[in-house]
């Protein structure tokens, strides 16, 4: 299953907390303070995100004496959708119902093991995807 990659709202995250904080002062000057050149200021303001990393942002940040807390959040995940027997290369027979006989008693009663196994999937379900949420918060005083 395709994941998508959080790295790049976190860094829409970063460089939205960043580039009010740079506006207003002299590119040259506000470079200086926190450890970087003109045009990549440029590029902060502009929201042109590609070049610079996670890392970067979040050094630039704390430069500009904000804290960057990183919260992790579990959320379910979607069940796989199944694919076809058939179009895996495999026989249709997968696709076909149960026996009549088979009804009257599931699976998971006749097999303890699969019992179990089924409360593993769904506790791995419920754990399995983090979601990254990256807050901007005004550095503490100390």
């Amino acid at each position: 299953m395709p994941y998508s990659d959080p790295i790049p709202e976190l860094k829409r995250q970063l460089g939205a907390a960043i580039a009010p904080l740079v506006t207003g002062w002299n590119a040259d000057d506000i470079g200086a303070f926190i450890g970087t050149d003109r045009a990549r200021i440029s590029e902060l303001r502009r929201g042109k995100l590609d070049r610079f990393s996670l890392e970067t942002l979040i050094r630039y940040l704390d430069r500009l004496r904000r804290t960057v807390e990183l919260r992790v959040v579990v959320r379910a995940i979607p069940a796989p959708t199944a694919t076809p027997a058939r179009a895996r290369g495999g026989s249709s027979r997968a696709l076909r119902p149960p026996a009549a006989s088979d009804t009257s008693v599931t699976p998971e009663i006749r097999n303890p093991a699969a019992r179990a196994q089924g409360r593993d999937v769904a506790q791995r379900e419920r754990m399995a995807t983090l979601t990254r949420t990256v807050s901007v918060l005004p550095r503490r005083a100390e």
